[in-house]
């Protein structure tokens, strides 16, 4: 809805793309959702992404939180956990946050 919002405002795809952290195909993409069926159209996307391209091993190696590490140490650039989970959405990564999984129960009880 933002999207629709911000081109009846006069902004242009990019800019939308660069405020919302999202390419401009896809900003294009809700736009021609939105004349094909309007709002009902974009509140009924079902959207649900790609599948994710690492491996169970890759994804145990690597968290957001490093790759924060990561970019602050080689570009000297901050940013938060959720913001680089955006960057990496807007780069086609899929980021999935871990579950919290029960330990074994003790054997003797």
């Amino acid at each position: 809805m933002k999207t629709i919002l911000l081109l009846d405002k006069g902004w242009t795809y990019e800019t939308i793309a660069d405020a919302l952290l999202l390419d401009d195909d896809t900003i294009r993409h809700y736009y021609k959702t939105y004349l094909g069926g309007g709002t009902e159209a974009l509140l009924n996307l079902n959207y649900t992404g790609k599948a994710c391209r690492f491996n169970q091993e890759q994804l145990d190696q690597h968290s957001a939180e490093q790759v924060v590490n990561f970019i602050k140490k080689h570009f000297s650039v901050q940013y938060t956990v959720s913001a680089v989970v955006s960057l990496l959405h807007c780069l086609n990564f899929a980021y999935k946050k871990p579950k919290l999984v029960p330990g074994k129960a003790n054997a003797e009880d």
